[in-house]
C-alpha cells in the first residue's frame, strides 16, 4: 500500500507558563465545538492549561491541524512607541494594501 504526505495546517501557539495561547478561526464547527470550552471569547483566542494542550492537539490533528509551539513569542510581537499613529504602524507591517497593490499591478 502506497503512503501519502497531508499537509496539515500550522497554527502557532505560545507558551506562557501555565497556559498556551493560540488564535484561530476554523471552517469547521465541529472542530470549534471540541475545543470551544478553551475560547477567551474577550480576547479572540483559545487559552489552553499545560495539562490539557496535548488532548487539543490530538483534536487538532484528527481535523489535519497542527498546534506549532513557538519558542521565542517575542518575534511575533509589535513594539509600538506611544506616539504611533494606525498609518505609521500599518506602513511598517509585513505586508500592507499598497504592497498588494504594486504586487498586483
Amino acid at each position: 500500500m502506497q503512503a501519502f504526505d497531508v499537509n496539515k495546517k500550522e497554527i502557532n501557539a505560545f507558551d506562557f507558563g501555565e497556559t498556551y495561547l493560540f488564535t484561530a478561526y476554523f471552517d469547521e464547527n465541529q472542530i470549534f465545538n471540541q475545543i470551544e470550552k478553551y475560547h477567551n471569547f474577550d480576547n479572540y483566542r483559545f487559552e489552553v492549561l499545560k495539562e490539557e494542550v496535548k488532548k487539543v492537539q490530538q483534536v487538532l490533528h484528527n481535523f489535519l491541524h497542527e498546534l506549532v509551539v513557538q519558542k521565542s513569542p517575542e518575534e511575533f510581537c509589535i513594539v509600538l512607541d506611544r506616539d504611533d499613529t494606525l498609518p505609521n504602524i500599518l506602513t511598517r507591517s509585513v505586508i500592507n494594501s499598497r504592497d498588494l497593490t504594486e504586487k498586483c499591478s
